[in-house]
């Protein structure tokens, strides 16, 4: 992405965030600790109907573009911030978090890391779906065989 693409997907997502996660934000400045990791759940369709631009920006470049959203959520939050009279009880988060999702989640305010032990094996797409917590979508195709027995295929839909 380019300099003037990466200071428009910015500047979209900031405002939004202000507009539509206002509040989220709020609740996640009262949180007593500063070094959790805070996710702000954003619906994607509701953003991409902001701007269809950051949408397909999002397609071609996830990873660039969460970033950017991350940095944006930081900005976000000094804005806000800095726009309260009293900001007694309020701190400044470093780790704000963007979560794209296709449908509306209430936010929590802090999420504590969840290690899984290992059972000897590992399955690829448990793996692939537990480690990637941007992707927006899987799809599972189920296929009839000769016999009558059926065989399950996924596909990744979004982008980590």
């Amino acid at each position: 992405m380019n300099s003037d693409q990466v200071t428009l997907v910015g500047q979209v997502f900031e405002s939004y965030v202000l507009e539509y996660h206002k509040n989220d934000m709020l609740l996640i400045l009262k949180e007593r600790d500063e070094d959790a990791h805070y996710p702000v759940v954003v619906n994607a369709m509701t953003l991409f109907e902001t701007n269809m631009e950051i949408g397909e920006y999002f397609n071609a470049f996830p990873n660039e573009v969460l970033t950017i959203f991350d940095n944006a959520l930081r900005r976000s939050a000094l804005t806000i911030l800095q726009s309260l009279s009293q900001p007694e009880g309020l701190s400044m988060k470093q780790n704000l978090h963007a979560r794209i999702s296709a449908q509306s989640v209430k936010n929590l305010p802090a999420v504590q890391e969840t290690r899984v032990r290992s059972l000897g094996w590992e399955d690829p797409l448990e793996k692939e779906m537990a480690t990637h917590s941007s992707i927006l979508a899987w799809t599972i195709s189920w296929t009839e065989e000769p016999g009558g027995l059926q065989s399950m295929g996924s596909q990744r839909v979004g982008h980590d």
